[in-house]
C-alpha cells in the first residue's frame, strides 16, 4: 500500500490562519464539477505525493490567481475559459 503525506503546514496549498481572517463559504458544486476538483486533487496526489483536501486546492488555484495579479479583461476571460470548459 502507497502512503501519501499530508501538505505540510507551511506550503502555499495550506491556510495559514494566523495571516488573516476567514470566512466560510459554502459553494454548490456539479457532480461534474465535483469529480474534476478530486481529479486534480488525485493527480497533484500521484505527481507530488502530497494530499491535499478539496478546500486546499480551492485555496491555491486562488492565491496563485492572486500571486499572478489576475484582473480586469485577464480575470474576465479566465472566467470565460473555465466556465466554457466545466459545462
Amino acid at each position: 500500500m502507497t502512503h501519501f503525506a499530508r501538505a505540510p503546514p507551511d506550503t502555499a496549498f495550506t491556510m495559514n490562519r494566523a495571516a488573516g481572517r476567514y470566512a466560510k463559504v459554502t459553494v454548490s458544486l456539479s457532480m461534474r464539477e465535483v469529480a474534476l476538483l478530486d481529479s486534480l486533487a488525485l493527480d497533484i496526489r500521484v505527481r507530488s505525493r502530497i494530499a491535499l483536501s478539496r478546500s486546499e486546492v480551492i485555496h491555491a488555484i486562488i492565491e496563485a490567481a492572486a500571486q499572478r495579479n489576475v484582473k480586469g479583461d485577464e480575470a474576465a476571460d479566465l472566467v470565460r475559459e473555465l466556465t466554457a470548459t466545466a459545462r
